[in-house]
């Protein structure tokens, strides 16, 4: 591992200035098959028009920062959020974001750097009219194995869980203690798995239920990546339908100065197939695990995959015309520092922003797809949903 310090970080991409399609390797998921029609929906339904809010703030300070957003119902509410980074330590590049009141977000970071480095966050807050409860909280990972009792859902395949995470101030690498896996283990109890326990990190979690079974179904994967394997293959129980299926994925692992076998893809790559790769398999990774969310109350999903050279920081993605007051874009992997994770190939330090994008609608037909550390050549999978009926 090189000097805690940041070293030769490249420049972020400034303006307006995005780099064409024609430097990266990009593709777009074609299929479109599923067992289940999605539902007609009235315009008096509950899942018409959900909302979106949208924005962007930067962390260079210990402590919170906070967002004002239009008041929202809380409880039908969730946050999703991607950021960039550059350091080599965890307390940049992982931090905890929450919706703290009807009109106020908060990202916590812990951090003893006297400059703290800066990260770069892309917000957007999902709002329904009903139909949808969210719950959330925070929970210190006191152990390898944490779990915390919820209200009950309906299901389990009804429901999905996003989490984040803020550090040890002190926390210096890379290790057991970073990488968390989120699950539901039953409608009331909701399970954090790591390799290491450290009770200076704090996750932040919220779990998005949807009371209609005819609206959603999640289905869950768990394997390991061992004995220099760089994919896990999952054979979902139904097939799933790429224009409203969306992907969340994490992971738990030793500690590593190696992110070409920490950093983790997530991929829909054939209708009842998910594939999470890796660069490399040097560490063996002890799990990892998906939620393959499929929504039928009229959400439009759009999933791609950008691979970016190690010079390249950063591009406009062209896209048909999206609705911008209610659509969010998000990689498929939950690294701690919200929904945007990829691969890499790096392998000199424990840079985790080698492959932690930030994600931003800059228009109707454009997302921006950035990331602040240029080494190694990364890919990331990705989404725009547009949710509820249009």
């Amino acid at each position: 591992m090189v000097g805690r310090a940041a070293a030769g970080r490249a420049g972020l991409l400034t303006g307006s200035v995005l780099l064409a399609l024609g430097t990266l390797a990009a593709s777009m998921a074609t299929y479109s098959t599923s067992s289940t029609s999605a539902a007609s929906l009235a315009t008096s339904s509950c899942y018409y028009r959900a909302t979106v809010q949208r924005g962007s703030t930067t962390s260079t300070t210990n402590g919170i920062t906070s967002v004002t957003i239009t008041a929202v119902d809380t409880a039908k509410s969730f946050l999703m959020f991607t950021t960039r980074h550059n350091s080599n330590r965890p307390v940049a590049s992982e931090i905890g974001g929450r919706l703290a009141s009807s009109t106020t977000l908060e990202f916590r970071r812990d951090t003893d750097e006297g400059a703290p480095a800066t990260m770069t966050i892309e917000w957007s807050v999902v709002s329904y009219v009903c139909g949808v409860t969210v719950q959330r909280g925070s929970v210190v990972q006191t152990g390898t194995t944490v779990d915390v009792t919820i209200t009950a859902v309906p299901s389990a395949a009804q429901a999905f869980v996003l989490w984040s995470k803020n550090v040890a101030p002190a926390d210096q690498t890379w290790d057991g203690n970073d990488p968390v896996i989120g699950d539901l283990t039953s409608t009331t109890n909701l399970q954090f798995r790591s390799d290491a326990a450290n009770s200076g990190h704090t996750i932040w979690w919220e779990v998005v239920a949807f009371a209609d079974a005819s609206m959603i179904r999640v289905q869950r994967g768990t394997s390991s990546l061992t004995g220099g394997a760089t994919s896990a293959t999952f054979t979902t129980a139904s097939t799933f339908d790429a224009s409203r299926t969306f992907l969340l994925v994490g992971w738990r692992g030793p500690a590593t100065t190696n992110m070409a076998s920490s950093l983790l893809r997530g991929q829909l790559t054939a209708p009842s197939t998910v594939t999470i790769d890796r660069a490399a398999g040097t560490y063996d990774l002890s799990e990892v695990a998906y939620q393959a969310v499929e929504l039928f109350d009229g959400t439009l999903v759009r999933t791609s995959s950008l691979t970016f050279t190690p010079t390249i920081l950063g591009t406009g993605v062209p896209f048909a015309a999206m609705d911008l007051s209610r659509t969010t874009a998000f990689a498929s992997t939950q690294t701690g520092g919200g929904q945007n994770g990829g691969l890499s190939d790096y392998t000199a330090d424990d840079v985790v922003g080698t492959a932690a994008f930030t994600l931003a609608i800059t228009s109707a037909t454009n997302v921006s797809v950035l990331r602040a550390f240029s080494g190694g050549t990364t890919s990331v999978a990705f989404y725009t949903v547009s949710w509820g009926l249009a």
